[in-house]
């Protein structure tokens, strides 16, 4: 399929996605029931929150909530108060309940908060400790719409690249539509068996990402699907004389869906799957012509004291693409155990990993688990061997891992640490 008939296929998405989720976004609201019209003869005595303190509400959504205490109960109202609530908690759920006053003409309403909201677009602070490949950190702190982080990841890329990022970002339509713009300036380091192989790799790069996601569907439990649809605008700084700066602009769009079905305490089970696109054309100025698919899914299935956790993730480029751009798998999420170095030391343009876990909780919300980690990565014109590794961890729900990871091979055992936490 052609770069056109890409950008023609997602823009036919997109605009369908678009229209579904505007003309839809009060579809997926509390609706009050029919029985409740009965209720429009009682007065308002008193409003409150039940599972979250009032003060989390902004000054002019309280004021408001207390401008209804005394007024006749309106159904209708009540349940635009319910998605005002919601929307600023970010909520799963908030159910306005009727209870008997202090008089037979008085009721009180009770908005029962449940839950948080899914955010599929969520990226955590995070540090790792890989024993090949050293420390990695991602600090990011938030300010309402905007965050402000520093970096330094030699986990994720075929590089280690290290500086700050920014951005901003704002809900609107009950949070069904969310522009964004990201920033970053970053410095690449290249280790060594890469840098044998490919004399001038860039210094660094600055990208300015801005984006657009829109929810078309968001379920009645903790079900979402969104659609983010951006342009990537990257310059890569390049130590070549006379040429100083390289470009790789690329579209950059992502379909994601999640759902959470179940409660902790009687077995929660949860399933996600993500499609990415990156595209660098022609028409977009960028010195690099490329196409990058990516897909990913997975369950995570808990019951009692037990986990079972799969996941499968895999990806295709075709054309010229940058290191950056490049599949380096062998680091702490995919084959565990191995070197991302010896695997690809330019990366891969072709690659697919899976993993399997299982685990048992030990203590209060730490598991043990064991787990099995199988792919294989390779470029165009040659195959990719298969690699397996296996190992035993801990796990705690508070975002702290650790790991000791084997790859399964024919040279003597080599045992590999993996720790680190994401809050």
């Amino acid at each position: 399929m052609s770069g056109n008939a890409y950008r023609s296929l997602f823009g036919l998405v997109f605009l369908a996605g678009l229209t579904f989720g505007i003309f839809t976004a009060s579809a997926f609201s509390w609706n009050v029931p029919d029985d409740t019209n009965v209720n429009s003869r009682y007065t308002v005595e008193r409003i409150e929150l039940a599972g979250i303190p009032e003060s989390k509400l902004s000054h002019s959504l309280r004021k408001e909530l207390q401008q209804r205490v005394g007024e006749k109960f309106s159904p209708e109202a009540f349940a635009k108060l319910a998605g005002r609530v919601r929307d600023e908690l970010r909520a799963r759920l908030v159910s306005p309940k009727l209870l008997r006053g202090s008089s037979t003409e008085q009721i009180r309403v009770v908005f029962e908060v449940s839950g948080r909201r899914l955010d599929l677009t969520a990226s955590p602070s995070r540090v790792i400790y890989h024993g090949m490949q050293g420390w990695s950190g991602d600090v990011t702190m938030r300010l309402g719409g905007a965050y402000f982080g520093a970096v330094s990841d030699g986990d994720q890329l075929i590089e280690r690249f290290a500086g700050v990022k920014a951005g901003y970002s704002r809900g609107l339509w009950q949070d069904r539509i969310r522009p964004a713009v990201h920033f970053e300036s970053m410095r690449s380091q290249f280790h060594n068996s890469t840098l044998d192989r490919t004399p001038e790799p860039y210094r660094g790069f600055t990208t300015i990402q801005p984006e657009l996601t829109f929810t078309p569907w968001r379920g009645a439990d903790r079900e979402e699907v969104s659609i983010s649809s951006g342009l990537r605008l990257q310059r890569f700084t390049i130590p070549s004389p006379g040429v100083n700066r390289e470009a790789s602009h690329a579209l950059v769009n992502t379909l994601r869906y999640r759902r959470v079905w179940g409660e902790e305490s009687t077995g929660e089970s949860s399933t996600h799957a993500e499609y990415r696109l990156r595209a660098g054309l022609a028409g977009l100025g960028s010195d690099y012509r490329f196409t990058r698919h990516e897909a990913e899914a997975g369950l995570d299935w808990r019951r009692g004291r037990n986990l079972v956790r799969l996941n499968l993730q895999g990806g295709s480029i075709s054309g010229d693409a940058p290191l950056y751009d490049r599949f380096a798998y062998g680091n702490s999420l995919t084959l565990r155990g191995w070197n991302k170095f010896q695997l690809a030391p330019l990366g891969a343009t072709k690659a697919i990993a899976s993993t399997v876990e299982a685990g048992t909780r030990v203590w209060k919300q730490t598991m043990l688990t064991t787990f099995f980690d199988s792919g294989a990565v390779w470029n165009q014109n040659g195959g990719g061997a298969v690699r397996n590794s296996t190992g035993v961890g801990l796990r705690a729900k508070n975002g702290f891992f650790l790991y000791l990871a084997v790859p399964l091979r024919s040279n003597p055992v080599e045992v590999v640490l993996i720790t680190g936490a994401y809050f």
